[in-house]
Formats: structure tokens, sequence, C-alpha cells
């Protein structure tokens, strides 16, 4: 159906409608309930007019537009992707399904989030046209395939692979001759001014031609001579919900997408399969269609997105330029047939990206792309220039911090050409030789059973011996003294057969539930035998220090040091014509230096105070209390301690990490005024007596919290005062912890 009139949202940092010259149909912000209200603001006072100008551009090339303005952003250009939604749910509310967004993230971490929300207002009709990062990085939601991503023409931008993984549909002019606040003026060379001439060229088309799913915009464009260049981004990444037909295998791993069964097929935009019989069921409900199988698709699909292997091995096969080297960690993983790969490598992508890392993650299956994974088609690893460059360019555009490659079984020789020089090689065995390691263990308990039984044999035989001794004996006195040392003997040994008797029982439980595992092959109970290992324990509470400390060096360190390399490429740039300015650049240099040496310094201390060494327990101890007290002004610290200097290593760095852990809990969460510590030692245990005057916590509740980032924290000093025998009691109504450690 024409129209006389097409809606266009622009959702940015407002519309000056003085400047414009022109009334807007409608204009709302986005407050912090996330709720479209009203928007009063004078945006005659705004400092940059970015939402303006694009209302202008869209204005110049589209007269017969009503513009609608959605306050996002705020004066300096930044906001919230929460506010994407209610901004797109008041769209289609209002009946606007053109919509420009002159902005974006090139946050990977954002990336899940942003898909997610885009896909669900695509399929219901919305066409989004998205400026793409002046950066060069690849941004969200531009890069996304049903998403029109703009481009400025540029020598950057000109080329077509860039384009391509960029997710760049379409270069747009940018450089367009305004009148605003009665002044004429070109903009700026900028993709944030190509969006909006797209969107007013896609505008007029729809006026033209009725409304067009973004597909058959792709296509129409493609097949006439316009001023606008096309260029497709292959990437199953529009799914919002699909019916699976395909024989793929099962995974745990979540899927990115929605899942419904065949007899809710209308409620689904995309159909799985892997039999091309099954094609016609999708062009008779007009569904998207991903295909996993092995045959080639001759069939032109008119009117969905589709994928298929063939498509990838196309993709790859555009990659022909200079090979490059890859100057991140390569980590490749050898596994068998029986390990879930799509589900460890989901998971390891997902881990990473929780720490503010982005990994690339690829593998050899096609159905890898379910799961937001990179598919590596085998066929084309022979091309090993060819699948370099592609890797490289994935990894680039994605601001990947490392590669991890996921192979099968004796396949390692396939990627030994297309990576010499792999950083970390894993080979996750078989699930039989796992079994095989835990009949061994189970060899071995029985061993072990069996060598208690011969002590508790000669423990028995021992006490019979001593009872014959007291006969043989004439001196009375002797006899009395040395019975007195039997007896006590007879007790020691009695007490060790118990010891004795306590470890068989523990190891016969053991060696039962080893034999279930084996009996089922259940690998999630042989996962719970041995996370009850204090071994497990020990190895877990390592991890999560090392976890610590490496986020702690990425966060500060790695940023300022990150910092300090592009400041110092700036002072260098400048220093010809502006030598004051690259002075005063090389002096925050120094800054960011010395924030550095004290972060590092931060860190080693938590590692090791070094005042534990050289004055002693208390007063390391008194020292860290002192720091903490100073670093949190707005809560008074109260604290005794009365402690010996005669302490184990381990006692002393755990009580040092307890109290870290504790006190950080309060600044973070308690929302107190108040911290009162008292720290003693008596002759067989350290008190550690902690509490605030804060909201409290369900201690019960997170520490059993071991799946997720809750109560992390916590279950961590839980895990030590457990590792050192100890016990902690949190009173809930008092607020308060009692820890005991053993000093023996």
């Amino acid at each position: 159906m024409l129209v006389q009139k097409i809606k266009i949202a622009i959702i940015d940092n407002g519309v000056d409608e003085a400047a414009l010259g022109n009334e807007i149909s409608g204009k709302v912000y986005v407050n912090e309930k996330k709720e479209c209200v009203y928007d009063e603001a004078d945006m005659s006072r705004v400092r940059f007019a970015h939402g303006t100008i694009c209302a202008a551009i869209i204005q110049k090339y589209l007269a017969n537009s009503e513009i609608y303005s959605i306050r996002l952003l705020n004066e300096d250009g930044s906001g919230l992707i929460e506010h994407l939604k209610p901004a797109l749910d008041w769209c289609i509310e209002k009946g606007i399904y053109l919509v420009n967004l002159s902005l974006g993230t090139t946050h990977f971490r954002d990336k899940s989030l942003i898909r997610t929300l885009v896909n669900h207002y695509v399929s219901k009709g919305m066409c989004i046209v998205a400026a793409t990062s002046n950066s060069g990085y690849e941004s969200y939601p531009a890069s996304f395939s049903n998403i029109i991503g703009v481009a400025t023409h540029s020598s950057f931008f000109s080329d077509s692979l860039k384009r391509l993984f960029l997710g760049i549909n379409i270069l747009g002019e940018s450089e367009h001759t305004l009148r605003l606040y009665g002044v004429a003026s070109v903009t700026q060379k900028c993709n944030s001014y190509a969006a909006p001439f797209v969107t007013a060229y896609i505008g007029m088309f729809f006026m033209e031609q009725g409304f067009q799913n973004i597909t058959k915009l792709y296509k129409r464009f493609s097949k006439k001579e316009t001023m606008i260049t096309i260029s497709e981004k292959v990437e199953p990444d529009w799914i919002c919900c699909a019916v699976i037909k395909a024989n793929i295998k099962k995974s745990k791993a979540d899927y990115y997408f929605d899942v419904v069964g065949i007899e809710e097929i209308n409620r689904a935009d995309t159909l799985i399969i892997d039999n091309l019989s099954d094609l016609e069921l999708a062009t008779q409900y007009r569904k998207n269609v991903v295909y996993v199988g092995s045959e080639k698709i001759k069939e032109t699909l008119d009117d969905c997105f589709y994928w298929c292997p063939n498509k990838r091995v196309q993709f790859i096969d555009r990659c022909t330029g200079n090979e490059q080297e890859l100057d991140i960690p390569i980590i490749v993983f050898e596994v068998s047939e029986k390990i879930d790969v799509a589900f460890l490598l989901a998971e390891f992508k997902k881990d990473f990206a929780d720490r503010e890392y982005n990994i690339y993650t690829a593998g050899l299956e096609p159905e890898y792309v379910l799961y937001g994974l990179e598919y590596v088609p085998e066929q084309c690893l022979s091309k090993v220039k060819t699948v370099k460059e592609f890797i490289y360019w994935q990894t680039f555009y994605m601001q990947s911090d490392g590669v991890l490659f996921c192979i099968s079984e004796g396949k390692h020789s396939l990627i030994e050409p297309l990576f010499s020089d792999i950083d970390v090689m894993v080979r996750i065995e078989n699930i039989n030789n796992k079994l095989k390691e835990i009949s061994d263990d189970i060899h071995c308990v029985d061993i072990e059973i069996n060598t208690i039984n011969d002590k508790i044999t000669l423990i028995d035989n021992n006490t019979d011996k001593t009872e014959d001794m007291f006969i043989s004996f004439g001196n009375e006195v002797f006899e009395r003294n040395q019975n007195k040392l039997l007896k006590s003997k007879i007790d020691d040994l009695l007490k060790q057969k118990e010891i004795y008797q306590e470890n068989y029982n523990q190891l016969s439980v053991k060696m039962e539930e080893m034999q279930d595992v084996i009996n089922n092959n259940d690998i999630e109970t042989m996962e719970n035998v041995d996370n009850n290992s204090d071994s497990t324990n020990i190895l877990w509470l390592l991890e999560a220090d090392r976890k610590r400390i490496s986020r702690d060096i990425h966060d500060t360190v790695v940023q300022n040091l990150t910092a300090l390399i592009h400041k110092q490429e700036f002072a260098i740039q400048i220093a010809d014509r502006d030598l004051n300015r690259a002075k005063i650049e090389m002096n925050n240099v120094k800054g960011i230096v010395k924030e550095s040496i004290n972060e590092l310094r931060n860190i080693i201390y938590q590692l090791r105070p070094m005042e534990l060494d050289d004055l002693g327990f208390n007063e390391a101890l008194m020292n860290l209390l002192d720091k903490l007290d100073d670093s949190h002004k707005d809560i008074i610290m109260h604290y005794t301690i009365d402690c010996t200097d005669d302490i184990s290593h381990v006692v002393c760095m755990s009580t040092l990490r307890i109290i870290n852990e504790l006190t950080s809990n309060s600044f973070k969460h308690a929302d107190c005024n108040n911290i009162y510590i008292d720290i003693a030692t008596d002759d067989n245990k350290l008190t550690i007596s902690y509490k605030d005057d804060g909201c409290g916590f369900d201690f019960e509740q997170i520490g059993k919290v071991k799946s997720n980032n809750t109560g992390y924290g916590i279950r961590m000093l839980v895990e030590r005062v457990n590792l050192l025998r100890g016990s902690i009691n949190y009173n809930k109504d008092e607020k308060e912890f009692v820890i005991n450690i053993p000093l023996k």
C-alpha cells in the first residue's frame, strides 16, 4: 500500500524544532523508569545538535516525512542500552516502522543483548538504519545482517571486504549543505550523517513501492542503478524464533533464540533444516532458512534470509588479501566425538565475556553458528592463506582478545598449517579414558582398604600381645608402671583403629560412588564425586584467586598501559605543531605511569604484604585495616587486635584475605555506616568476630551458590575457612560473622 507520508523515528539526543524550522510530529525521551514521556527539554541549549542535524538531512531529501524524535542520549552523546527497548516499543505503538539510529556500541559484551532486541522488532516488520562506528571496528547494531548498516564514502570503507566484515550494507553521502539557526553549513564527513541520508532514500522507496522486508530491499537495490551500493553480510544472526527440523547434534548449549515445535511454525521466523525437501515447507510458510546439511542449495530464496555451509565457503573464499599474522593468543582444543563441543565452546565464550574478554571461538561443525560461534568448513582448511586471512579479519573487526579453535580427535594435522605457533594445545580425552582413570582410582582404593584391614589386624594382634605381657613380669612395681604404659598404648592404638575404620568407611562410600559412575556412564555424577574432595576445593580457590588477579590487572594496569600508548602516540603526532599540548600529554603520561605503579603495588600487596615478613602478623593486620579505613571515609571502622605473631604463614595470609573479603562485601553491598572487627588468639585457635550495621543477607543461600557469580566472594571465604579445618557462623539478627581457625 502506497502512502502519502512516511513516519520516521530518529532515536538520538533529541531534535530542536526551532533550528529545524518545522514542527515535528512527536517527541519523547526515555526516563529513568524506562518510560517514554513527552520531551519538554529546551533543545536549543544542547551543545551538540546531533539529532537535529540527522532530522535536517532526512527533511532535506524527503520532504514528505513525519519526523518523530526519541531522546535516548544525553548531552555528551552517551546513553544506556536498556533504554533502546522502550524507545522501539514506542515506535511500534505509534506505527513507526522506519527508524534511524546514528548511534551504536563497539563493546562486544553488549552484542548478544542488542542482537536479541533488534531481532524482535525486525520480526515485527521494522526497518532499522544504523550508522557503523567511525573507528573502523565492528559496531552494534549496524553490523547485524538484518540491520541496514551505513558508512560514509571514504578510503577506509571503500574496500568491499572491510564492508562485508563490518556488516556495512550501504555507503551513503555524509557531507550535506544544511541551513540551521539561520546559518548555512556543510556537515562533517562521518557515518552518523550518512545514515539519515540512506534513511531518507529508503523512505522514498517505501513511499513509491510500499514497505518491503530487508531481503527484498537488498535485492531491489542491487538490481537497479542507484547511488547506493548494497553488500549483504551472510550470517545467521537474524533468528528470533526457530523450528528445528534438522537432525543436528543435541547440545546443552543455550541457543541465541527461542525454539518452538513444528506445530507452532506460524510463530517462528526461521526453519532450521538438513533436508532440502523441507525447503518447500519454508517457502509455504515464508520462513527464513538455516540449512546445515551437506548438499548445495540451488534454489533462489528471494523473500527470506537464508544461510548454508556453502555460503560460509564463499565468504571465506573472498578473503584473498595479504596474509596477516595473528598477534593474539591461540588456543586449540582437540576433543572426542562424545564431548558436547558446542556447549564447551559456548561456555568458554560466555566465561570470557563475563570477564570482558572477547574470545573468537571457532570449530568445524556447521551448527556452531546457532550458538553464536564461528564455523570454518573443513574443506576450506587446505586454503591456508585464505582461511588465515578470514580469521584475521574476523578477530580484528570483532575486537578479539584471543582465538579458541576446536577440532575433533585425529584432525590435528588439518590445522597445523593454519596455526604454526599454537600458544596452548589442550586435548580433552574420551570419556572412556576418564572412566579408566576412575577404575584405576577404585583399584587404588581397594589396595588402601586392604592396607587398612592389615593395620587393623595388626592393632588387634598388638592388643592381644600386650595383654599377655602383664602376666610375664614378677616385679609388682615394674608391672604397675608397665601396665600404665601399655594401657596408654592400647588406648592410642584403639583410637588409631577408630580413625582407620572411619577412613575405611569413607573410602568405601567413595568407591561405591565411583562404581555408580562407571555403571551409569554418568559424567555429571563423576563431576559431583570429584567436587567433593578437598583437592578440588583447593584448585577452585587457586583458580578463583588467579581470576581475581587477572581481572585486577586487566581492569587497572592493562587499561592504563593502553591509554599510555595512545597518549604517547598522540603526543608524538602533535609535537611539531603544538609543543605545549604535547607537554601536557606527556605530563598525563607521567600520571598514568604513577597510577599503574600504585595499582601494581596494591596487587602485589594483596598477594603477600611486605610487612608480614618484616614486622609480623599484628602489624600487617593493623596496616591492612588502616588502608581499608582510609579507602572508605564514609564508613567508620572499629577494631581490636590481640594476637600472637607466632602463627603459621597459611593462617596469617588466610586471615588477611578473609578480612579483605568481609570488608569488601560490606563496602559494596551492606549499605552500612560502621564496621566492628575483633581478632584474637588463644593457645588453640584464632577467632574473628566481624559485623556491620548494614542490611545483612541470607548467608545460607549465598553459600549454596556455585554456578554463577552470586555470592562468589563469600563462597571463596567459606572455602578458605573449610580448608583450614575451621568453622564459620553467621548470626542473621546480629549481622555478625564468628570465624574460628585452628592454629595447629
